[in-house]
Parts: C-alpha cells; sequence; structure tokens
C-alpha cells in the first residue's frame, strides 16, 4: 500500500511541476514578445533622434528581455540578418511574420521610410503582445489546474 502512495505522490508531484514547466514557457514568449517590440522601438526612437546608422544603434540598444537569447550581441557582431537566423525559432508564430519582414526591410530605405516600418511593426507587435497577455492568464489557469487535475484522476483509478 505505502508503494502505491508513493507512486500517487510522485504522480501529483510530476503534474504539477509540468504544469509548472508550461507556465515558464509561456511566460517566456510573452517576455520575448515584449523585450522585440522594445527593441524595435529603440530602433525607431534612434533613427529619429539621433539619426545613427544600425550598426551604431545596435551598440547603444540594451534590451534585458533578449539577453538571454543573444540577440542583441548577435546583432552588434553579425548583424540583424544573422541574429534574427538565429532566434527566429524560438519566436512565437504570431510575431514571426511580422519581424521576417521587419528584418528583411530595416536598412534598405530612407529615414522616413524606416521610421513608418518601426511604427507599423511596433503597433502590430503591441496588439500581438496584448493577446499575449490575455492568453497567459488563460494558459495560467489552464495549467495550474488541469495537469494536477488529471493526475488525481488517474491516481484515483489506479487506488
Amino acid at each position: 500500500m505505502s508503494f502505491r502512495l508513493i507512486g500517487a505522490a510522485m504522480i501529483m508531484f510530476s503534474s504539477v511541476m509540468f504544469g509548472r514547466m508550461k507556465i515558464s514557457e509561456e511566460r517566456k514568449k510573452r517576455a520575448l514578445i515584449l523585450g522585440i517590440t522594445d527593441f524595435v522601438r529603440g530602433i525607431r526612437d534612434h533613427i529619429s533622434h539621433f539619426r545613427r546608422p544600425l550598426a551604431e544603434i545596435y551598440n547603444s540598444l540594451s534590451i534585458p528581455a533578449l539577453e538571454p537569447c543573444g540577440f542583441i550581441d548577435q546583432c552588434r557582431k553579425n548583424g540583424i540578418h544573422t541574429a534574427w537566423e538565429r532566434i527566429s525559432p524560438m519566436i512565437p508564430a504570431e510575431s514571426f511574420a511580422v519581424m521576417e519582414e521587419f528584418v528583411r526591410r530595416i536598412g534598405s530605405g530612407y529615414r522616413e521610410d524606416e521610421l513608418e516600418l518601426c511604427a507599423y511593426t511596433i503597433r502590430r507587435l503591441e496588439s500581438i503582445g496584448e493577446l499575449a497577455s490575455a492568453e497567459l492568464k488563460k494558459s495560467e489557469k489552464l495549467y495550474r489546474n488541469l495537469p494536477p487535475l488529471a493526475a488525481l484522476s488517474a491516481v484515483l483509478l489506479v487506488l
């Protein structure tokens, strides 16, 4: 009987940890979207106020949300195209197409075109970020409750 209880406790514990892991993944996705939005906003501000080239802009940007994935460092060393290739698998699908277009077009136009591209990208990423925040609340509820309930029902069936 004690082995069954130990097994039941292990199942319950693992289900709770699975839920926490999924919540952490969702939070990282949302933080990445917000970090990319801050990155584009920083580029827009530097183009607007200082009229610097992109290489200098990358050197002056510091965005904590993008530090773990090394995106800014790659931009500084190899440019935005190489950095994008490295980070693109981590990008949530909703914001992938928006950033793909931004990376393809940034640095190829006049100042006004660059500012409009940044403004457009920021608007799109902000709306995606708002949706991600709303989805995060729902996902947190789901992943806090569903795995332990499923594990509890499985334990009750076995015991």
